[in-house]
């Protein structure tokens, strides 16, 4: 059985992991040379980054069967998995490593869903020794199945992975308040008054009624308001319930904010009387100007 080495320096500071090789890689006995590893090609350059300074391998090896890792099996797959450890724990020092796909993903991070962490900062799992980020994106293959429009994601994850490259990255220590008490509500809206900087709104509402309300003040802290507990129970009793609707009236129309999807919050909060200050940004509206050929769901 034919096996497709790795290429690049074992000194660079960034490694792409695919799948497995196919047709042309074995001809050329390089990893992606085939029509997704032009694709890679192209939008490895738009991220401003060139194929020479990174460390580019596969999970397996070897062609799989129909060139669909699902038909690979199981035990096989597991034990290409440790060699890929062993393979990257072998590099001198990698700063970011980015999973193409969610069987890199797996591979290398132990959590599931490409398309839920694609583009997360996220820890390698312990068995890779080195002080890395992972940065997650999908497969370039996508786009030969009715995908090509995605490839700005891919550009965007790649971009951040240089600029974490470039500039370090330290894994935040998230503050958040999640069952607060009638006390912290109070003083954390107080404190927003007085900050005067910008914030993000959301409200969730999953059996048509405003179940919480969460605001955040910077990349690590936020605080959730609940109304009712997830039986149907308030959280609140009548008169802490009053008062904080009040104070919530004073408050969230001096606000400046902005999050995703603006129209639905605004919307919501507005059918309990409290008119939000047009906001001042919404990544999923200009996400629909920059590339209104995605899909937007």
């Amino acid at each position: 059985m034919r096996l497709v080495s790795p290429e690049g320096s074992p000194a660079a500071s960034i490694v792409l992991i695919g799948e497995a090789p196919a047709d042309e890689e074995l001809r050329q006995d390089r990893p992606f040379v085939g029509s997704a590893g032009r694709f890679l090609d192209s939008l490895i350059k738009l991220a401003g980054l060139y194929r020479g300074e990174l460390y580019l391998t596969n999970i397996c090896k070897h062609q799989v069967p129909g060139n669909k890792m699902a038909r690979l099996p199981y035990e096989e797959l597991v034990r290409w998995r440790a060699k890929l450890i062993d393979e990257i724990n072998s590099l001198d020092g990698p700063k970011v490593i980015v999973p193409l796909g969610k069987y890199a993903l797996e591979s290398v991070t132990d959590k599931s869903g490409i398309t839920n962490f694609r583009g997360s900062p996220l820890r390698p799992k312990e068995s890779i020794k080195h002080d890395c980020v992972v940065v997650p994106t999908f497969h370039p293959s996508i786009m030969h199945y009715e995908r090509y429009a995605d490839w700005p994601l891919i550009v965007a994850d790649l971009t951040k992975a240089k600029r974490i490259r470039d500039e370090g990255f330290e894994f935040p220590t998230f503050q958040f308040i999640t069952r607060p008490t009638h006390v912290e509500v109070f003083d954390t809206l107080n404190m927003l008054l007085e900050r005067k900087g910008m914030v993000t709104i959301d409200v969730e509402t999953p059996h048509g009624l405003l179940s919480a309300l969460r605001e955040g003040w910077s990349r690590s802290e936020a605080i959730s308001i609940p109304f009712f507990w997830g039986n149907g129970s308030n959280y609140w009793s009548y008169a802490e319930e009053l008062a904080l609707w009040e104070k919530l009236r004073e408050v969230l129309p001096q606000l400046d904010w902005g999050n995703q999807n603006v129209m639905f919050d605004a919307e919501s909060l507005d059918n309990h009387k409290i008119e939000l200050k047009p906001a001042y940004w919404d990544p999923m509206l200009m996400h629909s100007c920059l590339y209104s050929e995605m899909k937007h769901d």
